[in-house]
């Protein structure tokens, strides 16, 4: 069937842009109310959970579920309420039109709607390097909060060592045996309190003037370049 270029009407009561788990949810909550919502998405569905290897915290999936998996039932869910959801579409403009609004899309579409709820989410700051977009979810990632108890007894690397990168180190102390630092500048770019916090913590390495290269590994992350 493939991915479905323009939405199959130009007039929405509420045009939703982003299909993370906000604009999933919200769509559903609208179109059970019987609001005829359109999602516009220029990536995948699910924002960030939907890349996510495996999710331990959500209520009501005991035995964990994958991020895609849960992104699908939900977008299943909102389609069984008749959301609209055009994929692989970028939203280039949004201007308003009397008591409407107008939205505008890279394939030259418009769109009309009594509301537009702007939901495009957050994007992870990548480094770059080989091998690092194989290996997100089989060893690289980017929240000590959410996976931090995954890493029990186990050697972790956090790359940055500003306040974020020296408070997720901090952190995940809890769970690793060894937490190591890499800062490319020859200085941590943090607060002194948690500077000090992680030089006398002793778990802690700190690795000053050091960039990531490159991620290696087949299947998993198994080592890193500096």
């Amino acid at each position: 069937m493939g991915i479905s270029s323009k939405a199959k009407r130009e007039y929405y009561d509420l045009v939703i842009v982003g299909s993370g788990s906000v604009g999933l949810t919200t769509a559903l909550y609208a179109a059970r109310e019987g609001i005829e919502t359109l999602v516009i998405e220029k990536g995948g569905n699910g924002g960030q959970a939907g890349t996510t290897e495996r999710i331990d915290n959500y209520p009501g999936f005991v035995e964990r579920i994958g991020g895609s998996e849960l992104a699908d039932q939900v977008k299943a869910h909102a389609e069984r309420f008749d959301v609209e959801i055009l994929a692989a579409k970028t939203v280039t403009q949004i201007q308003t039109d009397g008591d409407h609004k107008s939205i505008s899309t890279e394939s030259g579409n418009e769109y009309c709607a009594a509301a537009v709820l702007l939901a495009p989410g957050t994007r992870y700051r990548m480094l770059g390097v080989p091998g690092e977009e194989d290996l997100i979810g089989a060893g690289i990632y980017f929240c000590a909060t959410c996976d931090g108890p995954f890493y029990k007894n186990r050697e972790v690397v956090v790359v940055g060592g500003g306040n974020s990168g020296v408070e997720e180190g901090l952190f995940l102390t809890k769970f690793a045996s060894k937490v190591t630092v890499l800062e490319f500048q020859d200085q941590l770019g943090t607060r002194q309190i948690l500077r000090e916090k992680a030089e006398r913590h002793p778990n802690m390495e700190i690795m000053l003037g050091k960039a990531v290269q490159e991620f290696k590994g087949k299947g998993h992350l198994e080592s890193i370049i500096v």
